[in-house]
């Protein structure tokens, strides 16, 4: 009975790995068009740095995601190795399932710090593509207000001239 709800509880954590990719795939995607569009409609001539803030958060997210999708190692048991090491071992039945729910155990502890780890980059992501969006639409609402000439003095239509210093 224990086994097989150590066998639920396992079920449970690969899907939530599952999960956890699936946001992170999302975060990725949704970075790249926002990247798309932040760097081809806001990084201007006239609001080069202001076209950038979101960006760099768009990048930010990307990292983060990268960061919660890339493999790494998790400790799972070999099914050869479990085999081998209690195929010929003399120890009681009960013994042996006492044994095996460890290495269960072993497995939903790992795979559950593993998960944390995950889920702590992919929220991070998320947060990040969220400022992403949110300080692109503040750059869209500047660039809006902002006069053709940018920020020379020259409004829609006008051309900023100096006066001259010197005479002929």
């Amino acid at each position: 009975m224990l086994s097989e709800e150590l066998d639920v509880i396992r079920h449970a954590a690969l899907e939530r790995t599952r999960g956890i990719d699936s946001k992170s795939s999302f975060a990725v995607v949704a970075a790249g068009v926002l990247a798309g569009a932040t760097f081809t409609g806001l990084v201007t001539a006239k609001s080069f740095y202001l076209g950038m803030i979101p960006f760099a958060f768009t990048i930010a997210s990307v990292i983060a995601a990268v960061k919660a999708l890339w493999p790494t190692w998790v400790w799972a048991p070999s099914a050869r190795a479990v085999v081998n090491r209690w195929v010929n071992h003399t120890i009681s039945q009960e013994d042996l399932e006492d044994c095996i729910l460890e290495v269960k155990v072993r497995e939903v502890e790992a795979r559950d710090a593993y998960n944390e780890r995950r889920a702590k980059a992919t929220k991070l992501s998320l947060v990040l593509l969220i400022v992403s969006l949110s300080t692109a639409l503040i750059v869209v609402g500047i660039n809006a207000a902002i006069p053709d000439g940018g920020f020379n003095g020259a409004g829609p239509g006008l051309t900023y001239t100096p006066t001259p210093t010197g005479t002929p």
